[in-house]
């Protein structure tokens, strides 16, 4: 008998420096790290194991603490059927934020109902009086939680220490538990198919960018070596911008989202951003990531699109490093780049294998 198959999305979320990152770094079995950059943003992982309950695929986004990222994060959340909300057991006021982080992630995620883990970070830092201090303090916003949000359908507690990995796979194992448990109550589970047919499903991944002066473009086009764009390729670009609003983009940073693409090829599933450009007449230039996939798997992509989403942002990522990395105003340097640059069309290639191999672990 097959095993069953979940799909779903988890965000780390809390004040800075509380430690999310070495949180999600300890359970994937990444290195512990002293010294890291803040999450700009949010970032993306994911990880696909084998429990008594099934095959889990989940998709895990840490988000940004800094205040300064906040109006980004409704984007990041949406879709999240369980969050992780850490604190450091060492810093009170990380702790008196936490009933901030669970209003912010039960009115953005979709899902109020989904559960929800607590975590006391840091645990190796503590001393005596701290710990007591704490746990007294968890209980009581345990038993507030709960009265607050009777609807929600589990609230967990944990104390972890990154650093030392001390409760870390096992917090995330009882959230992934109590989400399986809240899906098999009323959500459905993924379906899929296997297929070696790479070049028939996903035909193509796009870096389409845009400007109010000069119309879309496209960037660069995988498979890696194709030259040169049809008429019916630049129709489809013009039609790719027709179906987004700009000042959306612009007002929330991002838009995704996926639409009909020209039969009979199927989907076109994309992530829109946009690049400050002071020298740009309009200051912002848009730009588009994304895969066109055959209707055939229609079903399995939107399934798996928590994921899908997490790799469309990750491309993003990687774009906007090599945006200032390379210091080049693509809107105007488009065919140039796509000949003598092969990084992008590498970028592109590798979001499409990453499709694609999630579409064939189904």
């Amino acid at each position: 008998m097959a095993k069953s198959s979940f799909s779903f999305k988890i965000v780390i979320i809390g004040e800075p420096r509380v430690g999310k990152t070495s949180l999600r770094r300890s359970f994937l079995g990444e290195k512990f790290q002293t010294n890291y950059l803040s999450t700009i943003g949010a970032d993306f992982s994911f990880k696909q194991i084998e429990t008594t309950d099934g095959v889990i695929s989940s998709s895990i986004w840490d988000l940004a603490g800094q205040e300064d990222y906040e109006n980004v994060h409704p984007q990041y959340y949406r879709g999240a059927v369980g969050a992780m909300i850490v604190y450091d057991v060492n810093e009170n006021q990380t702790f008196d934020k936490i009933l901030k982080w669970v209003d912010r992630y039960i009115n953005n995620s979709g899902y109020p109902n989904a559960p929800i883990l607590i975590i006391g970070n840091k645990t190796d830092l503590l001393t005596v009086e701290k710990e007591i201090l704490s746990i007294t303090q968890q209980n009581e916003l345990l038993d507030d939680l709960k009265n607050e949000y009777p609807n929600v359908s589990s609230i967990l507690t944990s104390r972890t220490s990154a650093k030392t990995e001390e409760n870390v796979e096992k917090s995330f194992t009882n959230l992934i538990h109590e989400i399986i448990e809240w899906q098999k109550k009323g959500k459905l589970q993924m379906k899929g198919i296997t297929t070696d047919k790479f070049d028939d499903l996903l035909p193509a991944t796009y870096i389409i960018a845009f400007h109010e002066t000069q119309g879309p473009q496209i960037i660069a086009k995988t498979p890696v070596g194709v030259k040169g764009f049809s008429d019916s390729e630049v129709s489809s670009a013009i039609k790719i911008i027709s179906v987004i609003d700009f000042n959306d983009v612009v007002d929330y940073s991002q838009l995704t989202a996926s639409f009909p693409w020209t039969d009979p090829i199927g989907n076109f599933t994309y992530i829109a951003f946009t690049f400050d450009n002071t020298e740009a007449r309009g200051k912002n230039e848009l730009y588009i990531i994304g895969f066109v996939s055959n209707r055939e798997i229609k079903e399995v992509i939107l399934n798996k699109r928590n994921i899908i989403d997490g790799f469309l942002h990750s491309a993003m990522n990687d774009f906007l490093q090599f945006i200032s990395r390379k210091s080049i105003n693509f809107v105007s340097s488009t065919i140039q780049i796509q000949d003598q640059d092969n990084e992008l069309s590498e970028m592109l290639d590798g979001l499409r294998n990453k499709v694609f191999n999630l579409i064939q672990s189904d």
